[in-house]
């Protein structure tokens, strides 16, 4: 059978601001964590944050929801900036019809604000460090809450995690070095479970002035961990913005 969409009209709703689109077809929800690195060296990437999480929130469907968070100093010690949550369309409770009618200006009204407070969130001094590890936990934790059959998770940073022993700004990652972290980590009790989390990074090798070989050790390093923590992503998912939005589940399926 055909499989029908259908789409919010677009003057109802901003170009990026929480767009839904509804499917006549099965499709699993999907519950995704946004990391924002707030350090300095993060600053001049501020603009593209906004315009990468707008994309990101905007392409919400149906029984999905979202969860922003910061990387500070002590991630696990900060509240989300923001909570979006659509409701699931049922055909058999209502039309497409109606159930935009009824959900589009509440779904409009939640990425809006959630985008304003990313924005207000970053006009604050920047943090001093960030723990992107504990920033993982983080995930974990809204993961486990929110069990949703897809799951996935966008770090908004450049990696160069320069808090606790990690030192990964420092650009003496190798495959030993790379080891040794990941079991420390492991030994501490502190490897997230991220199993089956689709991850992407959004922010690496934005820095003109670094080395090649630092980037590639830090993009080395990170799909070590992310593999370790059960998480799935690839080179392909590293990068300076978003090179493509990850397909639905029903439209991959």
């Amino acid at each position: 059978m055909k499989r029908r969409t259908f789409t919010l009209l677009a003057s109802l709703i901003p170009a990026g601001c929480g767009r839904i689109s509804l499917s006549t077809s099965q499709r699993q929800a999907t519950h995704s964590v946004v990391l924002v690195d707030t350090t300095v060296s993060m600053k001049q990437f501020r603009p593209q944050m906004i315009g990468t999480f707008s994309k990101i929130a905007g392409g919400l469907r149906p029984g999905d929801s979202l969860e922003l968070y910061a990387v500070t100093e002590n991630p696990m010690a900060e509240p989300p900036i923001a909570i979006i949550a659509t409701p699931r369309f049922d055909s058999a409770q209502a039309t497409p019809a109606l159930y935009l009618a009824k959900t589009g200006p509440d779904v409009t009204r939640q990425t809006k604000e959630a985008v304003e407070k990313l924005k207000v969130f970053l006009d604050t001094p920047p943090s001093s460090a960030a723990a992107l590890i504990d920033g993982l936990e983080v995930s974990a934790r809204s993961f486990r809450s929110y069990p949703a059959p897809a799951k996935r998770l966008y770090l908004l940073t450049d990696l160069q995690e320069d808090y606790g022993y990690a030192q990964l700004s420092k650009g003496n990652l190798n495959k030993k070095s790379t080891e040794q972290i990941i079991e420390s980590i492991k030994t501490e009790g502190r490897l997230p479970d991220l199993n089956s989390v689709e991850a992407y990074v959004i922010g690496s090798r934005i820095h003109r002035e670094s080395p090649r070989m630092v980037e590639d050790q830090l993009e080395h390093f990170w799909i070590e961990l992310f593999t370790a923590c059960g998480a799935h992503t690839t080179p392909d998912h590293f990068g300076p913005y978003l090179r493509r939005f990850p397909a639905s589940v029903s439209e991959a399926n």
